[in-house]
């Protein structure tokens, strides 16, 4: 509810595990004829859709990692018009089936996996 502050071009979700980038999704409106009540949700008609990965976005998303400290987070963040990228939130629980996300969910379990294999390095 920046809007008043930062008026919003874009809304993403970046997903990360440690340093690494896994993917980036856009919030779009999907359902107009939900939306009832202030708030850019689910409940309100919106989404999260694959996008292209937005290099600042996900530079933040990575900072926003390490400074909680995070494994895995998937970070929120804005884009103002005024091009500036702002951090909303990390999410440590997403529900990744409502926001149509199990390939990156699968991208996820191939990094555990591999940081399984070598032996749980610490980080950061």
């Amino acid at each position: 509810w920046f809007s008043q502050v930062v008026p919003i071009d874009r809304e993403l979700r970046v997903w990360a595990f440690r340093d690494q980038h896994l993917d980036t999704y856009e919030k779009v409106m999907c359902r107009p004829n939900e939306y009832a009540r202030i708030g850019r949700n689910f409940g309100n008609g919106f989404e999260f859709q694959l996008t292209q990965e937005h290099p600042d976005a996900t530079q933040q998303a990575l900072l926003a990692l390490r400074a909680v400290p995070l494994d895995f987070a998937a970070v929120d963040l804005i884009v103002g018009k005024d091009g500036r990228t702002y951090v909303l939130e990390s999410n440590t629980a997403i529900g990744a089936i409502r926001s149509k996300s199990q390939a990156t969910l699968g991208k996820l379990a191939d990094c555990i996996v591999e940081w399984d294999r070598q032996g749980h390095p610490s980080w950061p």
